[in-house]
């Protein structure tokens, strides 16, 4: 997803993200019971979502592209 990801300087942030991000990360436990000789798997989702900055225009300083970006957001 980064490889796509736009980032545009403004004059709050040199690296303003000019988009969302969405990152899944998935954790998996495998669980063995002795005493029953039996398996199972614990499943663990965390979603790590960047959004897109949405600062005042006023702040920015943002025209041109930039300023159509943030409308947009």
């Amino acid at each position: 997803g980064g490889k796509v990801r736009t980032t545009a300087a403004t004059s709050m942030n040199e690296r303003s993200s000019r988009s969302h991000a969405v990152f899944v990360v998935t954790l998996r436990q495998r669980i063995f019971d002795e005493a029953t000789n039996s398996t199972g798997e614990k499943v663990s989702r965390i979603n790590l979502i960047d959004l897109a900055g949405s600062e005042r225009q006023v702040k920015t300083n943002a025209s041109g592209d930039r300023l159509k970006e943030g409308a947009n957001i």
